[in-house]
């Protein structure tokens, strides 16, 4: 369990391009909360610049510290390799930067985090009150992907491709972390889960629908290639059961 003085919160929000209401997010986030439960917050910006983008290194608004680090390698999990390997820091709270997820709900999953020795923990947001905030069959596709999940590993987590959750740096240090695209978001839950499995844990959320234009993604491949992905899984699990 994580004592409740002097720690460090990292906040990584990986951008690509400069269409996300970053600024935004980072005003919505509970520093003094956070502050009173003992934890200082540098906000970590990775930003990937498009090619027509001509200012390589924004700047953003927020009452706490905040620090832009160019990653020239596109891909979701190449920013997270990328602030995970030059971060130090406690707590990783991790999350999009387009206003859909609920960081002002930090301070209590951090609590809990702390009162339960939680050491992973992500966001469901495939609940019945979310429904709106999914266009078409985007709620159908990520309940089938988490049920692929939970089916193959028993994983804990109804939604596998959440992209807010907070993982401790005692636990990170721990996992084989590689997949540089989309896959990351399955990857570490997987990790972290087949590491640790006691100290995993998932909370419903509010979700809130994307108002920015979205990243051209063909999400029926992206779906396949996540199917895919946590098949060869499960099979090289089972090679080396098989081993043993």
């Amino acid at each position: 369990m994580i004592s409740l003085s002097n720690k460090r919160l990292a906040l990584i929000i990986p951008i690509l391009g400069l269409s996300e209401p970053v600024t935004q997010v980072l005003s919505s986030f509970p520093s003094e909360k956070l502050l009173s439960l003992g934890f200082e917050t540098t906000a970590y910006i990775v930003y990937t610049p498009l090619e027509e983008t001509k200012d390589p290194l924004p700047s953003f608004l927020a009452n706490f510290p905040v620090e832009v680090l160019i990653e020239p390698k596109k891909g979701y999990g190449q920013a997270y390799l990328t602030a995970f390997a030059k971060i130090k820091a406690d707590i990783f709270v991790c999350l999009d930067g387009d206003m859909t997820y609920p960081l002002f709900l930090l301070p209590k999953l951090i609590s809990l985090s702390l009162s339960d020795s939680y050491l992973f923990l992500s966001t469901n947001r495939l609940i019945e009150s979310n429904r709106d905030s999914f266009s078409g069959w985007n709620l159908v596709g990520n309940k089938l992907l988490s049920f692929f999940h939970h089916l193959l590993f028993h994983l804990p987590f109804r939604d596998t491709q959440s992209g807010f959750w907070l993982i401790s740096s005692s636990l990170l240090d721990r996992l084989s972390l590689h997949e540089t695209s989309f896959l990351f978001s399955s990857e570490i839950k997987l990790e972290a889960f087949l590491v640790d499995p006691s100290s995993c844990t998932e909370v419903k959320i509010p979700y809130f629908q994307r108002n920015v234009s979205s990243k051209s993604v063909n999400k029926l491949i992206s779906g396949l290639n996540i199917g895919l992905f946590i098949l060869k899984r499960f099979l090289k699990k089972q090679s080396k059961n098989e081993l043993h």
